[in-house]
Order: C-alpha cells, then structure tokens, then sequence
C-alpha cells in the first residue's frame, strides 16, 4: 500500500499532461508447448496508444506445473522501478509481482516490461493470468488507462527425464553505466535532458553534464568524447569519478563512450549521443500575399527560414496583444490567420528549431474597412417600452447589416438585417427594451467576411423623462429657446447693474462723511491755536494743512 502512495506521488510530480487512451498487459508468447523438464521464457509487455507514465502487476501460476526460474529487467521500458521485479513458488499458486515507472516523456506503443523464465515441472496444462493490474497516463493526474489484462495458455506434455537447463549466470562484470545528461537553464538551474534509456533529443545549452552512479565493486571508469558513434573507450581506468563536465560545447553532435572497470575486467560500453544546437533559425521576413493592406478579413502569411543543424520544429503566431499559438501549417504552406477587424494590427511570428531556439520577426498588416452602412429612419420621438423599433438604411447590395443598441453601463442589444440587392435594408426588433437613452448605430458584413467601420449614430429614447424635455425644447422651436437665453441674460445684466450702482452709493457716503470729518477736525483745530495766542505764520500753516486734507478728501470722492 504504502508503495502504491509513492508511485502515485512520483507519478504525480513528473508526469506531463496527454490525454488518456487504451493499454492492456499481456504476455508474449501467450500459447506454446513445452515438454517436462525444460525451461522457457515469457515476456509482460505492454500495449499503450497514448504515453503511459507507471505500470503494475501481479501474474499468478500453478506451481505443480510450473516454477518461475529467474526474471531479467533487460529491455525493459521501464527507468525507475517501485518494487523490483520478484517471484515466489511457496504456495500452490505462485506469483510474479513487478511495479515500474517510465520517466518523461513517458513510454508509448508497445514494449517489454520483464523476461519470466519458467522450467516445466510436470506435465499437463498451465495458465499464466494477472490477478491485478495497472496502466498510469502520462498526465500529471495518474489517471488510469488500463482497459484490458492478457492471459497465456501452455501445453505441456511428458518428455524425457532430464537435468533443468542450466540458467546462465549473471556477469560478474560491471553493468553498462546508465548515464544522465543535464544542462543549465537561463537561471543557471540544473535541467535533465535524458537518460540513456530514453530518446535522442536536441539541447540548446553549452553548458552539459554527464552523470552516473558508480555500482559497488567498480574500481574506475573509461571516458571519452568524441563525434563517432561506436569509439571504444579502452579498459584502462581513467580515474573512479561519477561525471563529466563541459562548460562550453559548441554546435554540433557529439558521442560519449563510457564503461566502468572491476577486478575481473571491464564492462560493456555506453554510447550517449549529445546534440548541441544554441543557434536559433536564420533571420526571415513575414509575407503577405494578399498585400499589407487588404480588405480580406482572414489574410494569409508565410514565409521561408532554416536551421542548419537541429532543424525547424514549429512556428508560433500572435496577434496584437494576444496569446501565442501554434502554426503548423506555417512548415508547408502558407497561413491563415483567425478573422481580424478593420484597422491596423501587429503580426508576430516565431521559427523554433528542434533544441527550442527561436528567431522572432514583427510586422504590421491593414485590415481595409468597407464603406459604412447608413441609418436613414428611425423613430424621432419617444417610443414606449413595448413598442417596435424599426429601422431604415442603405448598405452594400446583400451584405448583413448589424445593428447596436448602447445603453451607458448596459450590455448592448445587438440584431440583424439583410440588405436588398438596391442596398435597403429595414430593420424591426420586437423584443422589449429596458426605458432609457439609447445610442444607435450599425455596421455592415459581406459575404467574403470583411466589415465596416461603424455608420453614423443615432439616438432613441424609450420612455426617459430626460428624453421628453429634449424633445419638447425641439418641439417648441428654435425662437422660443433663443428668445429664453436672451431673457436670461437680461435678467443677469440688470442685476449685476443694480448691484453696483448700489454698491456705489455705499462708498459715495463713506468718502463725504470723511470729507465732512477733516473739515470739521481741521476747523477745531484752528479755533484751538487762535485762542492759545500762536503766531500768524503758525496759523498759517494750520490753514494750509487743513486745505490739503479738505483737497484730498473731495479727490476720493471725485474718482467715485
């Protein structure tokens, strides 16, 4: 149970989303004859139609007719196992149980899973079935594909007494090494690209890694790089390390030859192919066969690149601001974009290469609007909530005329009509309208696709008190309203007369009674200076004095 939860999670954290399809687990052969005494094999292999990430089982066998001999892991499409492959012939029904997983981009088709040997021990019928099984997608949900478990039927008839044929050994020689290779991302993070059970695929990264785990009982490791498919390494020990590191390969398809080294010799050889490509595809330019400028709403592009080394794998497309999408058709033909409006829009296309570089080139195409449609007649009065609207205009002979009714803060009412062969087209929508202030206005849509710009707007009111005092001021005429503004103003100017003549008359009586103050003060004065006996010339300057407030008071109320 609890390696059940850890599949599921492993599953889980590698697994890349495809979608579910059939896999059945069966055996191959699934029928045969085998005389006493003798051994054979059988292989679990799997049948998938889409990438299958984990698989599981438990096969089942009579143990007075059989007895499972050994079980080999060779050639299996599994990287990772579970539970290794294991057998038991205790009871009466004996059992092989396996559980494996096949790391990204997961395993597809049709492959070996394990090698049963079986010797025969007596003679008669034996049947090989699974009493369960498992098939996980590929899917980052270990989402269950299983849809069918295979069973195998074998005959077994007396032969002559003989010793078991001998199961062979394993080597004592070191396995071949297993060997990982990762890259530096962007971030500098470290990236797996593969390992040697899964395919040959394209790296954009000078920076590479080749790894391995070092088996118990390996004294040293013979390396060598090189761009020959089947170089030998040699048996002389190039030191005990667990990778190799190259900061800076270039461009081009390289071989790794390792092998590991024992006391009793050297193992076989692994030959892991390195395809390097950090050039992106050459520079191209963006063709447009229907002209930059176009009236065609759907208009057509292509162009043509390379890639000298890895080759172009896909072409991405994006419109304005829009997401990025796939272009297949962009590797043979030419492309047609999805509809586009009227106007100017920016067209983005990216060439990848099969390493993931890309070659980005921008341009810019016009969407040529057709002549707008017009509204002539329409309803210019009120129109209650339950009336009709109909509506009248001119259009391209047979276009589709789609008409918009705006409403501020309201999701617009949309219809349409069909324009006559003259070009009329009349328009009734017979649905309610909410009361309100409407904008209205219409474009119209050919048969090839393309569309006009907005016509001339128009505005209905549907049972709006704002819309009844507009269309009375209308009503009333254009004198009445003129002859109101000039009323108005009237108004303002007598007013604003009236104020400051008031105003005015305010300050004219401040300025005297301060005139009539100064005379009076300087008078009082000049009594004062008599009295006390001054000279003549004192009192002669207390006249002058006087005098000059007397101007200065009658000044001020001058300047009023």
């Amino acid at each position: 149970m609890l390696k059940n939860k850890i599949l599921a999670m492993f599953v889980f954290s590698i697994a890349f989303a495809l979608p579910a399809g059939a896999a059945t687990l069966y055996f191959s052969p699934s029928s045969g004859t085998y005389q006493t005494g003798r051994n054979f094999t059988v292989n679990v292999k799997v049948q998938s139609e889409t990438s299958l990430n984990a698989a599981s089982g438990v096969i089942t066998f009579p143990t007075d007719k059989l007895e499972a001999a050994s079980i080999s892991k060779t050639g299996s499409v599994f990287n990772l196992w579970v539970q290794e492959p294991s057998f038991s012939n205790v009871d009466s029904i004996g059992n092989v149980r396996f559980e494996g997983i096949a790391l990204n981009p997961g395993f597809s088709g049709d492959g070996k899973l394990i090698s049963i040997t079986f010797r025969v021990k007596s003679s008669g019928a034996a049947a090989l079935n699974f009493s369960s099984g498992s098939i996980l997608a590929n899917d980052g949900l270990g989402t269950s594909i299983l849809s069918g478990l295979g069973n195998a039927n074998f005959t077994l008839p007396s032969g002559a007494v003989s010793a078991p044929e001998e199961i062979a050994a394993p080597s004592r020689l070191p396995a071949k090494p297993l060997v990982k290779h990762e890259i530096k991302d962007a971030d500098g993070e470290m990236v797996l690209v593969r390992d040697s059970e899964a395919a040959e695929k394209w790296t954009s990264g000078r920076y590479n890694k080749l790894s391995w785990v070092i088996p118990s009982g390996v004294t040293g490791v013979s390396f060598l790089l090189n761009d020959r498919s089947s170089s030998n390494p040699g048996s002389k020990s190039d030191g005990l390390f667990d990778n190799k590191v190259y900061e800076n390969l270039d461009d081009g398809i390289y071989y790794a030859h390792a092998r590991f080294l024992n006391s009793l010799g050297a193992g076989p050889i692994e030959h892991f192919k390195l395809m390097v490509d950090a050039t992106p595809p050459g520079p191209f330019s963006i063709i447009f066969p229907d002209g930059e400028t176009t009236p065609n709403p759907t208009p057509r592009i292509r162009f043509e690149t390379t890639d000298n080394l890895s080759g172009i794998d896909r072409y991405e497309v994006k419109i304005d601001d829009g997401k990025w999408f796939n272009a297949a058709e962009l590797k043979t033909s030419s492309y047609v974009l999805p509809k586009l409006t009227p106007g100017e829009h920016a067209i983005s296309v990216r060439a990848y290469d099969k390493a993931g570089n890309y070659t980005e080139q921008n341009s810019k195409i016009i969407i040529a609007p057709v002549a707008s449609p017009k509204i002539t007649e329409y309803p210019s009065n009120i129109i209650s909530p339950g009336e009709k609207l109909t509506l009248k205009g001119t259009a391209v002979s047979n276009a589709t005329v789609e008409i918009h009714l705006e409403k501020r803060g309201e999701a617009p009412i949309i219809f349409n009509a069909a324009a006559g062969k003259d070009g009329g087209w009349e328009a009734t929508y017979e649905n309610i309208i909410p009361s309100g202030a409407y904008e209205v206005w219409a474009k119209q849509i050919l048969d090839t696709g393309a569309e006009s710009l907005q016509s001339n707007t128009v505005y209905i009111g549907v049972n709006s008190w704002f819309w009844r005092a507009l269309q009375w001021l209308k009503n009333i005429g254009g004198i009445v309203i003129v002859g109101l503004i000039l009323l108005a103003a009237l108004v303002v100017g007598v007013y604003y007369f009236i104020h400051h003549f008031r105003m005015w008359r305010i300050k004219l009586r401040r300025e005297v009674h301060e005139a009539e103050s100064a005379v009076s003060a300087g008078f009082k004065k000049l009594k004062k200076e008599i009295k006390s006996g001054k000279t003549s010339s004192k009192v002669l300057k207390d006249l002058s004095d006087i005098e000059k407030d007397i101007e200065k008071e009658i000044k001020d109320i001058e300047k009023r």
